[in-house]
């Protein structure tokens, strides 16, 4: 992946941060108002309007100030970032302001560290720590060291509410972010052990099971075959035609694994212009009867394509047995046959 392309990746995946970030700030913004608003309403009548006044402006501008700060930033995340540290100053104001009450204290303190924590950011939250701090005694004294620490039943109610509103939502956040997670791994690893090119499994994931079969073969003695299978004259036809003749002749073959062989059955790109078939519970013979599906399925595939009259498959097969000590025997027993099938004169099947 080009340098430009990755750069462009790691920004989208940081807007994407800050767009989540930006939610549950709004719904922070909204319940830590809430239980500010409800010890107010109780003991706040000393403060006059203006500190309303700034309770309206924290819940109305800063959630979409910090949001288009972020975006606009040629590094989002880190602008974000020193964003969760300036928040710290703004809550323990808010704390100040509430009177030093432990409920609605908790609350906002609750509010404010849970996605530090949950992010790992523990620099971060260091940080937060200390600017929340300096906002609380700064505020506290600026305000006239206020002190209730009593709170109604109804204001209480109103404090835990927000609470258990808040914890329920990082969860579902989290729980979101976390199938996300799982779903682009389980991505990952369908193209870690697929060929992109003909969307077949790649030879590293084939070949792990293979030695699955040869395990389960020498416990059990539970059959199975291997069929290797090359296209002939690929080169050939490439040189003569073209190479989006020859990608369209491989996934024309890959059509054809995917549709003859069982569930059970894995077929994979071995190679260039190799393939291969591994059969579960098939001897030789549902091998070789296997491969002449596939070798028919082949010539009426080339007849209706019309682009390419002469392209054949040369097959060779190998049933595991007990001379096969490593996987390794088992797969030169298929490469000999096919090796013999090809020195015969190709388009045919050679049973090892």
């Amino acid at each position: 992946m080009p340098h430009y392309a990755i750069a462009e990746e790691r920004r989208a995946n940081e807007l994407r941060t800050v767009d989540r970030v930006c939610l549950m700030r709004m719904v922070g913004a909204v319940l830590g108002s809430i239980a500010i608003a409800a010890t107010l309403k109780a003991h706040g009548h000393s403060y006059g309007g203006l500190v309303w006044v700034a309770l309206l402006l924290n819940l109305a501008l800063w959630p979409p100030m910090a949001w288009w700060h972020a975006r606009r930033s040629v590094t989002p995340l880190r602008t974000e970032r020193r964003q969760w540290v300036l928040e710290g100053l703004f809550a323990g104001f808010w704390i100040a302001a509430t009177g030093l009450s432990p409920v609605p204290g908790t609350v906002l303190a609750c509010v404010l560290l849970a996605g530090r924590v949950a992010s790992g950011a523990w620099r971060i939250l260091a940080g937060t720590l200390l600017m929340l701090v300096i906002g609380l005694v700064s505020g506290w004294l600026m305000l006239g060291r206020p002190w209730w620490p009593d709170l109604s039943e109804a204001g209480m109610r109103i404090c835990l509410f927000c609470l258990f509103t808040h914890i329920f939502a990082l969860s579902y956040m989290l729980r979101t972010q976390l199938q996300q997670l799982q779903a682009r791994n389980e991505l990952l690893q369908r193209q870690n052990r697929t060929d992109a090119g003909i969307e077949l499994p790649n030879r590293r994931y084939f070949e792990s099971r293979l030695v699955q079969a040869h395990g389960r073969f020498r416990l059990y003695r539970q059959v199975a075959s291997l069929l290797l299978i090359d296209v002939d004259h690929f080169k050939e036809i490439n040189d003569r035609y073209g190479h989006q003749t020859g990608d369209r002749i491989l996934g024309g073959v890959a059509d054809i694994l995917r549709a003859t062989v069982r569930s059970g059955d894995l077929p994979a790109r071995y190679g260039g212009d190799e393939f291969a078939v591994l059969l579960i519970n098939a001897n030789r013979l549902a091998g070789q009867y296997a491969a002449e599906r596939i070798r028919r399925m082949m010539a009426a595939y080339i007849q209706q394509d019309g682009a390419v009259k002469a392209c054949t498959l040369s097959i060779g097969i190998a049933e595991i047995n007990t001379d096969h000590v490593r996987v390794q025997d088992w797969v030169s027993a298929a490469d000999a046959a096919l090796y013999q099938a090809k020195a015969a004169g190709r388009d045919r099947i050679v049973v090892g």
